[in-house]
Order: structure tokens, then sequence, then C-alpha cells
């Protein structure tokens, strides 16, 4: 489980790195549909999961920031607005400041997912959550087992 962690952190930051570098760089992230944003809002970049962007990014890539958390963060980040969403955390995107968290009775381990002022992520204790981006503060919670 431990391998699996450190496997799951390293792909993480890999794509926090190159998410931020390509945002701080001055380039756009778009999808095919929608016009250049530096939004990444969810797993594998909008609702077709296309993983797709239009826009080139400076090389090399350098890292701008590090940011600890208190768990092991098991999702992949999503990016809406100035904030970088990874788990049930909250990090200001430029900085890498943490904004807030909020714990879960198991781990996180799906991605999150960012709407307008809306944030959605799920644990595996079989809970979805609707959260504010600004606060942190839970709108919703959703159990989805039977």
């Amino acid at each position: 489980m431990k391998n699996i962690s450190a496997f799951f952190r390293i792909v993480a930051l890999s794509a926090v790195v190159l998410i931020l570098s390509s945002c701080s760089a001055g380039v756009s992230v778009s999808t095919p549909t929608t016009s250049p944003s530096e939004d990444w809002p969810m797993f594998r970049a909008n609702a077709e999961h296309t993983g797709v962007t239009l826009s080139s990014i400076n090389l090399p890539l350098t890292l701008k920031w590090i940011a600890k958390a208190d768990d092991t963060l098991l999702s992949s980040p999503a990016i809406s607005g100035n904030r970088l969403f990874a788990g049930s955390y909250a990090f200001d995107a430029t900085t890498g400041k943490k904004l807030w968290n909020f714990q879960t009775a198991g781990p996180v381990t799906d991605s999150p997912a960012a709407s307008g002022d809306r944030m959605f992520v799920g644990s595996y204790e079989m809970n979805i959550y609707g959260r504010d981006v600004a606060s942190g503060k839970e709108l919703w919670k959703y159990p989805t087992e039977d």
C-alpha cells in the first residue's frame, strides 16, 4: 500500500506541476469544446474527459510551489479560477497556500470536480460532498450506499 500511495503522490504532483507551469507561464489551458481558459475543473479536463488542451506549454517546466497536506492525496487535481482542488483540499493555485480542507470518514480517492462556486468530491466511505469553493463550507452530503 505504501508503494501505491507514493505512486499516486508522484502522479498527482506531476499533474499539478504541469498544470501550474502552464497557467503561471501565461499559457491558457482549454478544451476543444470551450474557449481558452486556465481551468481544468475535473479529471481529464472536461465532462467529455478528453484530456486534451489546444494550448502549448513552454519548456522547460519549473516547480512553482509545494504544499503539505495532513493526509495522503490520492486523487488527481482540478483547477477552477485560482483554486487547485486535490482530494478534500483547496489550495491557492498561484502560491500553494492551503485555503481549506475537510475531513471524511474514509480516504478521498475520487478526483474533485468544480463548477462555478461549487466543488464536488466523493469519498471512500460512500458519500459525495458539495462544497462552497471560497469557504469550503459543506453545502450538502449525499450517501451513495444502498
